[in-house]
């Protein structure tokens, strides 16, 4: 998988999960926005090198990164032209630092002092609201220093702001999530809902929303539709479907196939196509099954986590494509999530053509279908009552 696609598959799995993702939102625009991604690193650095240079030279960029210890740093910077690395610790805008946090950078500083070579070393990021206690960073060889989330949004919306090289001006996501980010900063981090003006593209949504529905039901006729006979979906039955998709569910955050198994009607599957308003308008492609026995026996959790090693250590590349297991309880419909899978559609639906766009969807439908099957999870699944 691509790095840039590995960046929004990060991005949207903690937005979905509603878990803080400011790091991921900062990664995915500074992946694909080069001059944004090179005044941040020269202040960083603290250099004053061309800003599109030094973007271009510091090109790579990782989220989640483990050293040899365990440890887990937020985000990490690589150059091509000399291999090395900056690593940033990353604090959330709407959290207080505390002693542990200072107790993980200083270790952090000190696994860095083993491998001169290859880091330059460890800036800090964090939110001006929550000051840091810092004693001690600042006389360690390894520690670069420290941005603000404030210094962030002040670099984003001069990023913005500047149309001196309009053929590199960031695309339309790029420019979204740099709004996003600054406007948590601007709101100390809230949840602060605005009221906005309906305006002239929420207009033509308006008009065209039958027009988009049918669309997605075609879709949904010719991929997940086909399935539906086919084992294991067989198995399983519509569950509640009255709306204006026929027998496809349309919630509020997604639309597509809601079934329970006949046998165990609290074990549900669905199929289809997701959106959150926290995904930031990007559609998904959806798959999971899950329990409404929220609280599993304990026998029936360790075997469920044995089955998701399993698959994890079997095909590593799971992971990648957008696999998740046994998440735990979701509080918020008291459900137990045992298996899910989630995709951008993006690549599927970026291609004009019906035709290829079925074809597509399909295959990542069946590839869903077979990869439960050959772990058994319906089987184990049916088990946990």
């Amino acid at each position: 998988m691509a790095e840039g696609e590995e960046i929004l598959n990060n991005l949207l799995d903690r937005a979905l999960k509603d878990e803080d993702h400011e790091t991921e939102a900062l990664a995915f625009v500074l992946t694909y926005d080069p001059i944004a991604r090179g005044m941040i690193i020269n202040k960083w650095l603290k250099r004053n090198q061309d800003n599109l240079a030094i973007g271009l030279e510091w090109k790579t960029i990782k989220t989640q990164f483990s050293f040899k210890s365990g440890k887990r740093i937020d985000l990490i910077f690589e150059s091509e032209k000399e291999k090395e690395k900056l690593v940033v610790e990353v604090k959330p805008i709407n959290k207080s630092p505390h002693s542990q946090s200072e107790d993980n950078i200083n270790h952090y500083l000190e696994e860095l002092k083993e491998f001169p070579d290859d880091y330059i070393g460890l800036g800090l990021l964090y939110s001006a609201n929550y000051p840091f206690i810092k004693e001690g960073f600042n006389q360690h060889e390894s520690y670069l220093g420290e941005l603000t989330w404030d210094n962030i949004a002040s670099i984003l919306t001069m990023r913005l702001n500047d149309h001196s090289r309009d053929q590199l001006f960031p695309n339309e996501e790029v420019v979204y999530w740099s709004k996003k980010i600054i406007e948590k900063v601007v709101q100390g981090g809230g949840n602060v809902e605005e009221l906005y003006p309906l305006t002239a593209e929420d207009g033509l949504t308006l008009v065209r929303h039958h027009e988009v529905l049918e669309k997605v039901k075609n879709l949904l006729d010719q991929t997940v539709g086909t399935l539906q006979k086919k084992d294991p979906l067989n198995k399983f039955q519509i569950k509640n479907s009255k709306s204006n998709l026929g027998q496809y569910q349309h919630a509020p955050t997604r639309m597509g196939l809601f079934m329970a198994h006949k046998e165990h009607p609290d074990l549900i599957m669905f199929m289809g196509i997701g959106y959150r308003k926290s995904a930031y308008g990007v559609a998904l492609l959806y798959f999971f099954i899950e329990t409404s026995i929220s609280d599993p026996p304990s026998d029936k959790r360790v075997r469920l986590q044995e089955i998701a090693e399993k698959m994890q250590q079997d095909d590593p590349s799971l992971k990648d494509k957008g696999w998740k297991f046994n998440t735990g309880k979701n509080e918020k419909d008291d459900r137990y999530q045992i298996i899910w899978r989630v995709i951008p559609s993006i690549p599927t639906i970026s291609d004009n053509s019906f035709e290829k766009q079925v074809k597509k969807m399909k295959q990542w439908y069946a590839d869903c279908i077979s990869t439960v099957q050959k772990y058994n999870v319906i089987e184990i699944a049916t088990k946990m009552d």
